[in-house]
């Protein structure tokens, strides 16, 4: 979808029928044609980006292994750069917008939801479990913005170890102190 590939460039700003419709050598008409207003556009795209969230997790949940499924996930995610970069604009910086900010909220509660079921499977309290989910959505966020803003080619490679990483430490055995 060119208006899902446009928000990875730019966010919502970039999701304009203009230069999509130019993009994709279409008339404005025809576009219109599809797409009543601009609004319905950014709503499609911010559909098309949820699906490709949840698809990501349907695809990990055929992987028998817990820790597995969280290191697949992750993994995939960071090395796919247009979900990230999707994912940065979205959470990070048009978050407020009136229609990102509530597809977002839900987008984000169903990743912590997830990630806290698949936690809960490997033995963690569901309470510890849920706040491991949201530690894990908040790094994952963390580590799409520092891959965002580097332009460093050796930041981009350690994707792979970030997630590892990560997954070591929100899988440790040891319950915190509540």
């Amino acid at each position: 979808m060119a208006a899902y590939k446009a928000a990875g460039r730019g966010g919502v700003d970039a999701i304009a029928i203009e230069p999509l419709a130019a993009e994709l050598g279409v008339s404005k008409g025809g576009f219109y044609y599809r797409f009543a207003a601009r609004e319905e556009l950014i709503a499609a795209t911010l559909d098309h980006w949820s699906a490709e969230a949840r698809r990501l997790m349907q695809r990990c949940a055929t992987i028998a292994d817990p820790v597995e499924q969280l290191r697949t996930f992750l993994g995939l995610a960071m090395r796919d750069e247009q979900l990230r970069r999707v994912d940065a604009w979205f959470f990070l910086h048009t978050s407020t917008h009136p229609l990102v900010r509530p597809v977002a909220r839900q987008a984000a509660a169903e990743n912590v939801a997830w990630f806290a079921s698949v936690l809960a499977s490997t033995g963690i309290a569901d309470q510890n479990a849920a706040r491991r989910a949201r530690v894990c959505w908040s790094a994952y966020l963390g580590m799409v913005a520092e891959l965002m803003a580097s332009d460093d080619p050796a930041v981009d490679s350690e994707v792979t170890e970030m997630a590892d990483l990560l997954v070591e430490l929100i899988v440790a055995r040891g319950e915190p102190a509540p």
